[in-house]
């Protein structure tokens, strides 16, 4: 291709292109300046535009300015300086990165309007000429046509509402980043490590006929919608090993299932086709966080509430030592205290009192 329509954007990690890139097109085109970003931090890119029409599409989530994964103060900044600023926040999630220079060219790349984005991380685009460019503008006017207008004044009054929350993610994020990593084949840090005498008190207390007999849960940990990571782990089932809980996101069928745990109660993780990889007693009671709560285990799933167990882990294993048990019927959380499930209870608790877990 003697004339090529496109040219690629890829960074290594070392030498910075976005930010010359997108620069050098700030300087060598005229027309109106469109950018969709689903994250704004960034003002060094805008700072120097005069004489230009600006505007800013991006995705408004409380979630985003919580986190930091949006800046108000970016944003009033901008608007301050003459950029018309919409958001969308309903329906679909906005999530797009996309420079339309006049209409001349078009950057679509996964980088935000971000630091990070444009001084750090390692990010991929492709510039476009052509046809493509009025396809995309269309694309882009569609959206600016249906986002709310955002000014000053609205992003001032969203400073001070999220100001505390702001606060106490930073302080839980510190909290975290602080906290040990897990290996997968280990017991959780900080619980005892002789797991066994542990799970031979349960068994005990199993084949007792006092009242203070716990009660059994079955927690699947979701590996059909959890989808494994780069490293070959399932986030859902890695962070409720790590966060301790045992949880669910989806309107599962037996929420009145999760409401009957207490405090001292035996919780079995279920992984799909695997059987038992981890077993933990209970702190205390069920809890429900609705989306957008700055603790939720899984903040990508904002769609339904986030109903947990808080559990101290005694055991939690890898595939290849999983207690084999397949269940009748794999539901999202069930009681499986009753004596149907008797033998299966007692050969995952022996199975892994047999056994000696190191970290």
């Amino acid at each position: 291709m003697n004339n090529p329509m496109y040219k690629l954007i890829t960074e290594d990690g070392r030498h910075r292109q976005h930010r010359r890139w997108l620069r050098n097109l700030l300087e060598t085109t005229n027309g109106p300046l469109r950018i969709a970003s689903a994250y704004v931090t960034d003002t060094d890119l805008l700072v120097s535009v005069s004489n230009r029409s600006v505007q800013i599409l991006t995705s408004l989530l409380r979630m985003d300015v919580v986190s930091g994964a949006t800046s108000l103060d970016a944003l009033r900044s901008l608007i301050e300086n003459g950029v018309q600023c919409r958001y969308l926040s309903n329906g679909p999630r906005f999530h797009a990165k996309v420079y339309i220079f006049g209409d001349e060219f078009v950057v679509v790349t996964s980088a935000n309007l971000t630091r990070n984005a444009l001084d750090s991380n390692i990010e991929v685009g492709v510039e476009l000429s052509g046809n493509a460019v009025q396809e995309v503008i269309a694309w882009f006017d569609v959206h600016w046509d249906k986002a709310q207008p955002l000014d000053a004044t609205q992003v001032s009054m969203w400073q001070q509402q999220t100001a505390t929350l702001c606060s106490e993610y930073s302080i839980l994020r510190k909290k975290l980043s602080a906290e040990p990593k897990l290996s997968h084949n280990a017991l959780p840090v900080g619980l005892p490590q002789d797991g066994s005498s542990l799970l031979h008190d349960i068994l005990d207390n199993t084949n007792s006929s006092s009242q203070s007999r716990p009660r059994f849960f079955l927690c699947n940990t979701d590996r059909k919608h959890g989808r494994p990571t780069h490293s070959g782990k399932y986030k859902r089932e890695e962070l409720m090993c790590t966060r301790s809980y045992a949880a669910a996101w989806e309107k599962f069928k037996f929420p009145n299932h999760m409401k009957r745990v207490k405090s001292g109660d035996v919780i079995f993780m279920y992984a799909n086709k695997v059987g038992i990889i981890g077993i933990g007693v209970a702190k205390k009671g069920y809890e429900v966080l609705e989306p957008g709560h700055i603790d939720r285990i899984l903040n990508e799933e904002e769609i339904t509430p986030e109903w947990r167990i808080p559990v101290a882990w005694l055991v939690w294993v890898s595939d290849e030592q999983a207690s084999p048990w397949q269940p009748p019927d794999v539901r999202t959380f069930v009681d499986v205290s009753e004596q149907l499930y008797d033998d299966r209870r007692d050969r995952a608790i022996k199975h892994f009192e047999s056994q000696t877990y190191k970290t």
